[in-house]
């Protein structure tokens, strides 16, 4: 099986492809055709919108729910902060301790 992928990998041959997006509104949507082969195709699909008005068949609308972001652990908290703070990461690793060791935990009990 190994064999088979790595005879597949050598032997793949790579094309060129193209695809016709357009903008509109600072949005920008893209073909539903999907590639086109040979440029001859997508310019044809340009000349015949280009100039003409842009109408919307559907609109989906989904109701999606996000989970909020993970806590951070120490290494990507330094790494955000050296990001956006330019901090080291002996610097924020004391501001850290320093901050942890100030904390009062109290146990939560149900009554």
């Amino acid at each position: 099986m190994i064999v088979k992928r790595d005879k597949d990998i050598a032997s793949f041959d790579s094309k060129n492809f193209w695809e016709v997006h357009t903008t509109n509104q600072k949005s920008r949507f893209r073909n539903t055709k999907g590639k086109f082969d040979s440029q001859e195709d997508a310019s044809a699909i340009v000349s015949k919108i280009d100039g003409k008005e842009l109408i919307f068949e559907a609109i989906d609308k989904k109701d999606e729910k996000s989970n909020p972001p993970l806590l951070f652990d120490l290494t990507e908290l330094q790494r955000e902060l050296n990001t956006r703070h330019g901090l080291t990461a002996d610097e924020i690793l004391s501001i850290v301790q320093k901050n942890s060791t100030s904390l009062i935990l109290e146990p939560i009990v149900a009554t």
